[in-house]
This record gives C-alpha cells, structure tokens and sequence, in this order.
C-alpha cells in the first residue's frame, strides 16, 4: 500500500528500538521522509530532556529543492549539548527512483552510503554511516532517471484514459493534471482532490504506483 503525503513534505521518525527502553535523551538514529514533487523544508527542534524555562533548544535545518533534485541537512545550531555528538541517518525519499549518479557530499569529502530501492514503497532509501552533527550533508540525487520513469509512467496512465468509458469533462481534467504535474506524488496528490468513482481512480493508481524493473 503506497503512502501519501503532499508533495515536499519532510517528516523525520525516531527508531523505535532506540526509544524502547523510554529513553528521552535525543535520538543517535534518525529516519528522514522526503516525498517529492515540491520544495520542502523542515527545521527539526530538539530540546534537553529535563526542560525548565531557561532551557535552550538545538535545531537542524533540513531542506529539499525540487528542481535541483538537493536534499541538504545544515550543521546543527542553538544548544547542541542536548545532541549526541554523531547521529546516523536514513533517508527515505518517495516517488524517487535511484540511479548510479546519486552523490552524498559533507563539503569536500565523498560520504559513504547505502543506497537501496523499496518496490512496495516506491522510494529511494539512503543510509549513512554515523556523521557529526556539526556537519553539512548534501545529497545530489540527480534528476534523469526520475524524470524518465515519471514520463513512462504518465504515458501509461494517457493511453488508460483514452480508452476509459468516463465523462468528457472529468477525464480533461484526468489529463490535464498528468500534463502538469512533474512528479508521481504530484500526480497521484491532484487526483485525490477529483471526485473519481473508486473503479476509475484505482487502476490510475496502481499503473502510477507499480514499480517496473529497474533497468
């Protein structure tokens, strides 16, 4: 089942193992949810566990830029003490198909990483060996291969629509946003907002959502 979110939305998850045991010290293991298709940004606030009212809070800026296809998480700033001194990181961008070009960067020096493909969740998920907080991460993720799958994926769902039995009207608007959008999750986002009959706006899902073999 796919997930869905608007389009530049950043969510970062906490490991569950981590925070098992009710630890409220910030977490050494962070999850990242990147959903593509827009800007984004999120400025990620972290607090001493044993607040007061002159407690000083730690804050990372993490932005997405459509356009460039650039994920950057700034250095940490404010009262860093709250942080550990390293933190590993997952990120786990959706509507996003990897390719060898994908290139993680903290200034001059090539970062290390995982990079794999969830079919079922249609994303890119990186993971990073432990870095320090004090460090710029960017994530070049390198646009042909999403821009060529998205337009794959938008000519399969023109030649359903051709041949859908469905009113004038509804099915323009079908194809005007296929037209407009630049990203499956812009795509898939637009179509919720139509009041399309379950029978018509499920296959468009599921031709936009099945992933083909990576080449």
């Amino acid at each position: 089942m796919g997930l869905f979110a608007k389009a530049g939305a950043i969510i970062p998850l906490t490991s569950f193992e981590e925070n098992f045991d009710n630890n409220t010290d910030n977490p050494s293991d962070l999850e990242v949810l990147v959903f593509t298709g827009a800007d984004g940004q999120l400025k990620l606030i972290e607090d001493e566990a044993n607040l007061t009212k002159d407690s000083l809070s730690a804050y990372t800026n993490i932005t997405y830029q459509e356009q460039k296809q650039l994920l950057t998480i700034y250095p940490a700033e404010g009262n860093t003490s709250v942080l550990p001194e390293e933190r590993k990181w997952k990120f786990t961008l959706y509507g996003l198909k990897p390719n060898d070009a994908i290139n993680v960067m903290s200034g001059d020096q090539h970062l290390e990483a995982k990079i794999t493909f969830d079919a079922a969740l249609n994303a890119t998920v990186i993971q990073l060996n432990p870095i320090g907080i004090n460090q710029k991460i960017t994530i070049d993720l390198a646009t042909s291969t999403q821009a060529n799958y998205v337009a794959t994926k938008q000519q399969q769902a023109f030649d359903y629509l051709n041949d859908a039995q469905i009113e004038y009207l509804l099915k323009e608007q079908l194809f005007n946003i296929l037209n407009d959008q630049t990203t499956l999750i812009g795509i898939l986002s637009e179509f919720e907002t139509l009041n399309v009959e379950p029978a018509i706006l499920q296959p468009l899902k599921e031709i936009l959502w099945t992933v083909d073999a990576i080449e």
